[in-house]
């Protein structure tokens, strides 16, 4: 039998019962999210580091007609497994000299996340900032991640120029960057979950056509992949491989996962219209505790090896 009752009556009931159910130790949370995105979850109380499960994944399954006691038994199964391995790597992270092999950065928008910044370590980027995380494989390929917050600099002794030049260091040891045309992109992820449709077949066709404009610049991990604006080398690469004859990048924000560089275009219409683009894609595809910008484009320029803000689209903003 399907239940009809509200979301908000739903996070109501749920917390009401994990409140009667103290023994089991979970408490009801707000957790905030990049871009300032506030989320209803359930944590296991006592621990440093623990899964999160975020009530809204349960909803349909509760709509569906799953009772409030089955999801909080599934929402324990979340919450209460924490592999060995993590439990060690976390007890450690008071000493600089093992937390330090975990840090890498990340790239998120600055004016949407204005409180966020206040508490955790970070650095101007052009309109961006750059954030620092404890991150660690957990199983499957699924990373862990802690944003470091201010406090630990004090704890580690350290100074953010020194947190900067770590993170920067395991990145390009840990996450391997890479440069990968869109359409060759969208094949290979419809070939690995074994899709062949008409539509795979016509991503391979296109794979060395002129309609296969745009590369996709990202981690392999592709976790917080748009980090890759921080090294202007692989920006260069990219350039030097793909667009030969072109000077200049145009880099689009499609995420905190990625960016989508193309060579600049000769007209400003042109880059107005794409940043309409990734303006129009950020309110119907990307999550919206992933958007990147909503405002800016950018560019890298080989000769100055520099990466700035498109000046053209600031009046606009």
């Amino acid at each position: 039998m399907s239940n009809n009752i509200s979301y908000e009556d739903y996070v109501k009931l749920l917390s009401s019962e994990i409140e009667t159910s103290s023994e089991r130790g979970l408490s009801v949370m707000k957790v905030t999210k990049n871009n300032n995105i506030m989320l209803d979850a359930v944590v296991l109380e006592g621990m440093n580091i623990a899964p999160v499960a975020y009530i809204h994944d349960f909803y349909e399954a509760f709509k569906r007609g799953k009772s409030i006691q089955e999801i909080i038994e599934d929402i324990m199964l979340i919450v209460s497994n924490v592999p060995e391995s993590v439990k060690e790597i976390v007890a450690k992270m008071d000493d600089y000299k093992e937390a330090s092999k975990y840090i890498l950065p990340a790239i998120i928008n600055y004016e949407k996340n204005q409180e966020y910044l206040k508490k955790v370590v970070h650095r101007r980027f052009l309109d961006l900032a750059v954030v620092y995380k404890i991150a660690f494989d957990v199983d499957d390929g699924v990373r862990g991640v802690l944003t470091i917050p201010n406090f630990e600099l004090e704890q580690w002794c350290v100074t953010e120029e020194e947190l900067y030049k770590k993170a920067i260091e395991n990145a390009r040891k840990k996450d391997e960057f890479s440069a990968v045309p869109i359409m060759e992109l969208c094949y290979d992820i419809l070939s690995h979950n074994g899709i062949h449709t008409e539509e795979a077949r016509l991503y391979e066709a296109s794979k060395d056509t002129s309609d296969n404009n745009f590369i996709v610049l990202s981690s392999d991990s592709r976790q917080g992949g748009a980090s890759v604006l921080l090294f202007t080398d692989i920006l260069k690469d990219a350039l030097e491989k793909y667009y030969p004859d072109s000077k200049k990048l145009l880099i689009l924000p499609s995420s905190i996962q990625e960016v989508i560089a193309m060579p600049y275009p000769d007209d400003e219409e042109s880059i107005k219209f794409l940043r309409e683009m990734v303006r129009e894609v950020n309110e119907t595809v990307v999550a919206e505790e992933e958007v990147l910008s909503d405002d800016s484009l950018y560019f890298y320029d080989v000769e100055t090896d520099k990466i700035g803000i498109v000046e053209i689209l600031k009046e606009d903003i």
